[in-house]
């Protein structure tokens, strides 16, 4: 973009956000609106309801954190037993090497 493309684009953006005030009968048509619409029933729970959905939501928040916890902690184990897998077959490669030298270099293995 250009210099006088960035000012030409500045300029237009300049007054697309310009205040513009509302029309003088805005508010009383916004009321009209409002007062005509339906009324809506509210639920309203009662002390000993709000309760009992506090507490299934925090014992629902528990198992949930508690779930998470295993399921890491189990990929964590499956995840170690996969290293120590590695781990064990890269010695035995490397132990069995290291006997194929020994007995190329002619040292008695029992």
């Amino acid at each position: 973009m250009n210099e006088f493309e960035e000012k030409q684009f500045e300029h237009r953006l300049t007054q697309a956000l310009q205040r513009l005030d509302a029309p003088p009968d805005f508010a009383d048509r916004v009321m009209v609106r409002v007062e005509s619409a339906p009324r809506r029933k509210v639920f309203v729970m009662s002390p000993r309801t709000s309760t009992w959905v506090s507490g299934a939501i925090a014992a629902m928040l528990a198992i949930g954190i508690f779930t998470g916890e295993r399921v890491h902690q189990r990929h964590e184990r499956e995840r170690a037993e996969q290293q120590f897998e590695t781990a064990t077959r890269i010695t035995d490669q490397a132990l069995a090497h290291a006997r194929e030298q020994l007995q190329r270099a002619g040292v008695p293995l029992e």
